[in-house]
């Protein structure tokens, strides 16, 4: 289920932050900018595979930039056009097999000049 179908429930629920599907989609869009309400920080989760478009996220969005998906679907494009709009965090994504780990994720945004962001110490 995209997003969007899931925001009434996770703003119910007791969390420090929130990581966020967001297509290419209004309702996802609209969605993100309801759980920006709650005033807890919105990570839009691979954005490069989602073909998220970062002129409809709302300001405040954390970017996720992901060691997966990073080097597909032109990530490096749309991590430059986020530049000077969004944060960013990075993830390595290691919950899943064989995947490559931070200082990899790093590798991009280290490219782009684009800072990372930490939540939480």
């Amino acid at each position: 289920m995209p997003g969007a179908g899931w925001v009434e429930r996770a703003l119910s629920l007791p969390v420090e932050y929130f990581v966020y599907e967001c297509c290419d989609r209004e309702e996802d869009y609209q969605g993100a900018a309801a759980l920006l309400s709650s005033r807890k920080p919105v990570i839009i989760a691979h954005p490069e595979l989602l073909a998220t478009n970062p002129d409809r996220l709302p300001r405040g969005c954390l970017v996720e930039v992901n060691n997966r998906y990073v080097w597909q679907h032109d990530g490096e494009a749309l991590l430059a056009a986020c530049i000077g709009r969004f944060d960013f965090v990075i993830s390595s994504d290691a919950h899943q097999p064989h995947c490559l780990n931070q200082n990899v994720a790093r590798t991009v945004p280290g490219r782009l000049g684009i800072r990372e962001t930490v939540l939480f110490d």
